[in-house]
């Protein structure tokens, strides 16, 4: 999958989720309560340039590469008309997630 990163390499700051980043943040939904404790990670390069020009905010991070195994967590297709049938959200088991970096 795809993912974008602050850091190159990508250290754990980059794969928080919305609600650890943005705790006071008020969603709605069930469903964006749900999609807000994963993170968003895409399965082309094209889905990656879609969410770049829809999201002034994402134009500057950097794009990662990576391959998701079972025993990291669960993903789950979560495609929408900003970001393409490519986004997913995977939600990451804790302490699975094998960085170089701290």
């Amino acid at each position: 999958v795809y993912y974008l990163v602050d850091y190159n390499p990508p250290c754990k700051k980059d794969f928080l989720s919305l609600q650890e980043r943005r705790p006071e943040c008020v969603l709605a939904t069930d469903n964006e309560k749900c999609q807000a404790c994963g993170i968003s990670v895409y399965t082309d390069l094209e889905g990656i340039e879609l969410a770049k020009n829809v999201s002034r905010g994402l134009r500057r991070k950097k794009t990662a590469k990576g391959i998701l195994t079972p025993d990291l967590g669960l993903i789950k297709n979560t495609p929408s008309q900003r970001t393409g049938d490519s986004h997913h959200t995977f939600w990451m088991l804790l302490n699975r997630l094998r960085l170089k970096n701290k």
